[in-house]
């Protein structure tokens, strides 16, 4: 009976890599924090810059996997991964990884390497770098711009991305407030909606 394998690369085409075995792998997760003063009791958070994770990976391939539903097949499977990985990353296409039990997913390839040696035979050695997208949702707002600015015409909807702290949630609000419009502020997402 077939065990179900420790990585697999599922692309955007819907193609699905599987390598022989996962030789060496590596999880970043960092942070970059401001090199300015922080003033006292403001939320340190907001000075922390998370960074995408990223994951680091070796993997091989032979002619001959351990299971035949590992895929490509055939003598030049390790060949065919790299050009399959290549083209995913050349159309900078999101794509899953799946490897014990971890899945990341939207990540984007940002380095396939393939370095030969004279040892390696028929297999194929192949080094990926990808890295996690963030994905974030945009917003409808109705903007209104007094006619004194030089503009005419009616209010008009605008998607956009809102994202405040939460200090500038509360400035927004009490902004808002005092113009006699109602602002809901989103303390905890840091953002804000105009009705």
């Amino acid at each position: 009976m077939p065990t179900s394998p420790a990585t697999q690369f599922l692309l955007a085409t819907g193609q699905i890599l599987t390598p022989d075995t996962c030789t060496s792998m590596q999880h970043e997760a960092s942070a970059e924090t401001t090199t300015h003063p922080v003033e006292d009791g403001s939320s340190i958070a907001d000075h922390v810059i998370r960074k995408p994770q990223t994951l680091t990976l070796t993997t091989r391939w032979t002619p001959r996997p351990p299971e035949p539903d590992y895929l490509p097949l055939g003598n030049h499977r390790g060949q065919d991964a790299f050009d399959a990985l290549v083209e995913a990353l050349q159309a900078r296409q999101p794509i899953r990884i799946e490897m014990d039990g971890i899945t990341y997913d939207p990540v984007v390839l940002t380095s396939v390497t393939m370095p030969r040696s004279f040892d390696d035979g028929d297999g194929r050695e192949i080094q990926i770098q990808a890295t996690q997208i963030q994905i974030v949702s945009g917003q409808t707002t109705r903007v209104r711009v007094s006619s004194r600015n030089g503009f005419k015409g009616k209010a008009k909807a605008k998607r956009t991305n809102v994202t405040l702290t939460r200090a500038g949630a509360a400035v927004a609000a009490t902004v808002a407030l005092l113009s006699n419009r109602t602002l809901t502020a989103l303390a905890y997402t840091g953002s804000a909606i105009t009705r």
